[in-house]
Formats: structure tokens, C-alpha cells, sequence
């Protein structure tokens, strides 16, 4: 057992094993067969955050540590940096290719680290889940299992998706009325799940036990054409449907007598209309 609350746990399939991280400076090694842990990790200080994709595995404790583990050789650090956020670590999310990983901060930041140090020319940070003055801590990361970008979640309830490689946000989904402490994709990226709670960030004298109800959210990420992945004999088809797709209301337009396609043209649409605006770093 830990002798201070357990902040991160992940399993690792690839080992059997499930390790913890807790406030009392240590990372723990679990045989769920066992009642002892099978290895004792010290850390510098207490863990805040852990991710892992195996082999890499990326710990973020107190004084804006990020300690990097190779699991092949799980008994010894392979790397330690300094966060490249000024501020304390709330997240992280290692990259699918293990090259690197994601960190967000308190401060509404969200950091894009390399270990290789050739490739120090791609770190970057950009800011995210801030509203004109208002800051809000970055609480979830997660990368798609299928097209590798990342979603942000935070504590002024709003969820964004990115593109790393690109730099650009994908789109910005609707703010929910309390924040956001955590959030996952499924093993397929389908659905995108996300808990919908008071965080404590504004400590409990804002604490309402009348108001402050947990929900649990599933979101389905629409597709578009840009994401369709296809092999072999698929590519015929998903061409053939979006040819259909985009063609078919020019079709159904040119059967209109002209008088009516006339009219159409002239007419102005009235009422409310989405807000379609091009992506932001």
C-alpha cells in the first residue's frame, strides 16, 4: 500500500501489471496476484500525473518534474526534463509513436514534447481553454487511437480536438456548465467519454453538494472524408459515396423548373445559420 493518497494508476498489458502513483513520492509495481508490489520506484517528489504507452512511460510530479521510464528497464529513469509549462502539471499523454508526449498545466497550456533532442525544433506550447481573462487548468489529454489527434478537456467545461502535426484545432465543441475533470476515448475512438463534476479548483467553500451532481457524457466524433482511412477495394466505394454525396443536391436542384432555381438564387436565407470560422492555433 501507499502511505499517501494514490493520485495516477494505468494498466500495462504488454507487463500484466498495474502501477500507481501516489503523494508519497513513489511509483508502485502491481502482480494483481499478489498483495506486495513487485518494485518500489522513488520519485523526486509527489506524483500529479502519469502516462503510458509501452514502452514509454512519462511521470509529472511536484517542482515541474517529467520523469521518463523506458519499460524495458523499468528500475531506473531513462530521461528527466523541467516542464516546458511554467506552471504545475495537471496532465499528460504520451505520443502513439512513443517519440514524445503531451503535458498540460494549470495554467490553461498544453506543451508538445520530443525526447529524441534532434527533433527539439517541433517542441511547441499553445494555449487553450481560456475565456478573454479567465484561465482554466487543462485536466485530460487524450491522443485518437485511430488518426493520432489529441483532445483537451478542462475545468471551464469545454472539449477541443487538435491536430499537433499541423498545429491547429480541429473544433471547439460547446461549453459545458461545470468543468470537465476527466475524459477518454474508447478502444476504436467512436465514442469520446467525459465526466461533467465540480473540481475542487475553487477549494470548498464553492463546493454545493445540492448542484454540484456528477454526470458522465458520451460524445460520437463525426467523420468527414478527410479521416476515411481505406484499403484496397473500399477506396472505390467510399469515392463513389462522397461523389454521391456532393452531387446529389446539384441534381436535385437542376430538376427544379428555372422560374424556381431563379427564385432560389434571389432568396436570402433568414433565421439563425451555423457558425462555420476556420481553425485557430
Amino acid at each position: 500500500m501507499h502511505d499517501a493518497p494514490v493520485k495516477e494508476l494505468a494498466w500495462i498489458p504488454e507487463m500484466n501489471l498495474l502501477v500507481t502513483g501516489s503523494w508519497d513520492k513513489t511509483l508502485r509495481y502491481w502482480d494483481l496476484r499478489q498483495q506486495n508490489p513487485t518494485w518500489v520506484q522513488q520519485l523526486p517528489e509527489r506524483c500529479y500525473a502519469l502516462t503510458v504507452r509501452h514502452p514509454l512511460m512519462v511521470v509529472g510530479t511536484a517542482d515541474r518534474n517529467l520523469i521518463v521510464f523506458n519499460l524495458q528497464n523499468p528500475q531506473s529513469e531513462f530521461k528527466r526534463v523541467v516542464s516546458p509549462l511554467k506552471y504545475q502539471t495537471r496532465c499528460l499523454a504520451a505520443f502513439p509513436d512513443q517519440q514524445g508526449f503531451l503535458v498540460g498545466s494549470i495554467e490553461g497550456r498544453v506543451g508538445v514534447h520530443h525526447l529524441d533532442d534532434s527533433q527539439s525544433s517541433k517542441n511547441f506550447t499553445f494555449k487553450c481553454h481560456r475565456d478573454g481573462n479567465d484561465i482554466y487548468s487543462v485536466n485530460s489529454l487524450n491522443f485518437h487511437p485511430i488518426h493520432h489527434t489529441f483532445a483537451t478537456a478542462g475545468s471551464d467545461g469545454a472539449f477541443n480536438f487538435w491536430d499537433k502535426d499541423s498545429k491547429q484545432r480541429l473544433k471547439a465543441m460547446l461549453r459545458c456548465n461545470q468543468p470537465i475533470p476527466c475524459s477518454t476515448f474508447n478502444n476504436d475512438g467512436s465514442i469520446f467519454a467525459y465526466a461533467v463534476c465540480y473540481d475542487w479548483s475553487k477549494g470548498a467553500e464553492n463546493h454545493n453538494p445540492s448542484t454540484a451532481k456528477t454526470y458522465i457524457y458520451l460524445h460520437l466524433p463525426r467523420y468527414n472524408y478527410n479521416f476515411v482511412t481505406v484499403q484496397g477495394g473500399d477506396q472505390a466505394f467510399v469515392l463513389c459515396g462522397i461523389t454521391f454525396f456532393y452531387l446529389l443536391p446539384v441534381v436535385i436542384l437542376w430538376q427544379v423548373p428555372f422560374d424556381w432555381r431563379y427564385f432560389i438564387n434571389q432568396t436570402r436565407w433568414s433565421g439563425d445559420r451555423p457558425e462555420f470560422s476556420s481553425f485557430s492555433k
